[in-house]
């Protein structure tokens, strides 16, 4: 089974991840990871008072978004994160939005993702790279 986001290390301290750079990008590979498509981290503090970063992922299924709103949660629940309900869009159409207070976090179906198209709403923001994995079969 693959790492959770609490058991991730940064390779040179080995101390957990405890920056929210660290987090996001941490949470950004997680998703990379379990097959999520074409993932996106945005820096945008100078465009939003509401989060420093926006993350943007593709699911490929109904079920397949389920499953990463799970994991998302998970690792929110094991940052202590979750201190309300901190999700939008249950059972209504192709779309999450799950925030983690310093990051909000919009997992969405291609359809979905084709139409709102939310790269351009944030094309200021400042694209930060996570160093995303290779997965199988992408």
């Amino acid at each position: 089974m693959l790492a959770t986001l609490n058991r991730l290390k940064n390779p040179s301290s080995e101390k957990p991840l405890r920056s929210k750079t660290g987090r996001i990008k941490a949470l950004c590979r997680l998703l990379d990871e379990r097959l999520a498509q074409d993932v996106h981290l945005l820096k945008i503090p100078h465009l939003s008072s509401v989060c420093d970063y926006v993350v943007l992922a593709t699911a490929t299924s109904t079920p397949h978004l389920e499953a990463l709103e799970r994991y998302c949660l998970r690792e929110l629940k094991s940052w202590g994160r979750i201190t309300r309900r901190p999700i939008e869009g249950k059972r209504s159409g192709g779309w999450r939005v799950v925030d983690a207070g310093f990051a909000v976090i919009h997992i969405m179906d291609q359809a979905t993702r084709t139409r709102f198209h939310l790269e351009n709403v944030w094309s200021k923001g400042r694209k930060v790279s996570f160093n995303p994995g290779s997965a199988v079969g992408r």
